[in-house]
């Protein structure tokens, strides 16, 4: 039996067992879990069904492990690519149409050429057709060329990026070990 090396990841939690960090998802694969259990690092908290067997013993994959030690955890969001287009829902943010990760261009709301820097609160995700119809105009000017802003540009939280990576399919099936410590601070589905 061939066992892949992310096959059976296992969630990493801090050692109050909240995950050391939501987005990006804490994880480790298998081996380096494995290591880190034997060298004392984690303690195991949930196994997977599944095991290895050797000659001489049986281990069982670790789905979720905690770090004996506290670390503090950033707050915030990356400013990244990535994380921008997770934010505006992989939409333009003028015409809403969807867009692939790899077709999107940063639009400045607040134009460069008028001051406008790169920043959370100042960047949206355009397609190319759009961006190129605002360019340099302040919103007024777009709206009176025939583009309207849908969204607001915003400084998203670690959770609203989580839950919107979810939505968008950013994530793979989440393993029903980890469910118990994921999602704690998202919004309840009614």
């Amino acid at each position: 039996m061939t066992i892949h090396l992310n096959q059976y990841p296992a969630l990493v939690l801090n050692a109050d067992f909240t995950p050391k960090s939501v987005f990006p998802l804490s994880t480790l694969n298998w081996q380096d879990a494995a290591k880190g259990v034997f060298l004392g690092k984690y303690v195991r908290v949930v196994d997977y069904e599944a095991s290895i067997k050797t000659r001489t013993q049986e281990y069982v994959f670790p789905s979720v492990i905690a770090m004996k030690d506290y670390v503090q955890v950033k707050n915030g969001v990356p400013f990244n690519r990535h994380n921008i287009w997770i934010r505006d829902e992989g939409k333009c943010a003028y015409c809403r149409d969807p867009l692939k990760m790899n077709e999107f261009t940063f639009d400045h709301v607040k134009a460069q050429t008028h001051g406008g820097i790169t920043e959370w609160t100042n960047i949206v995700c355009a397609c190319q057709p759009c961006n190129g119809k605002k360019a340099s105009k302040t919103l007024k000017e777009a709206q009176k060329a025939g583009l309207t802003l849908h969204v607001t540009p915003h400084v998203p939280t670690v959770y609203e990026i989580a839950s919107k990576a979810r939505r968008l399919g950013g994530f793979g099936p989440t393993p029903s070990e980890w469910i118990d410590f994921l999602y704690w601070e998202s919004e309840l589905e009614r």
